[in-house]
């Protein structure tokens, strides 16, 4: 992970954007990818969003979008559900350094009911496995 990506989650962790960091699972090119988050409290009822971008400080470096879903309301928790397809993932670009691991940044946007959008987590995700591996 490069000290860009640091730098990225510090300043936005300091500026109150997203309440959670994490490092996520890797994603492996060309094949279906799933996380779940438990959080405390209800939020089924809410709508999320989630995005996979190679730099953190370019708008343009969107990789891909991704599936969030909230599951129900249990024992205190609710688990959203973070999904990528096969097909998503097989075009997923390369590394520039050789690597074959694609350092990217993720993002998770909460909208409560009712009121504004806001980011609730942001962190790492590491892209590895052959490019065009369908």
């Amino acid at each position: 992970m490069d000290n860009n990506h640091r730098a990225w989650l510090a300043a936005a962790s300091a500026a109150g954007q997203g309440g959670l960091s994490a490092r996520a699972p890797s994603i492996y090119r060309g094949r279906r990818w799933s996380a779940h988050m438990k959080l405390e409290g209800d939020f089924s009822g809410d709508a999320f969003t989630g995005a996979i971008a190679r730099d953190p400080n370019d708008g343009d470096s969107l990789i891909s979008t991704m599936s969030v879903t909230p599951g129900p309301f249990s024992n205190g928790q609710t688990t959203l559900t973070l999904l990528l397809a096969a097909a998503t993932t097989a075009i997923y670009p390369a590394s520039t350094d050789g690597s074959n691991v694609l350092w990217a940044v993720f993002e998770i946007v909460r909208t409560p009911v009712g009121r504004d959008p806001y980011t609730m987590a942001l962190g790492f995700v590491p892209i590895v496995g052959r490019v065009g591996n369908a």
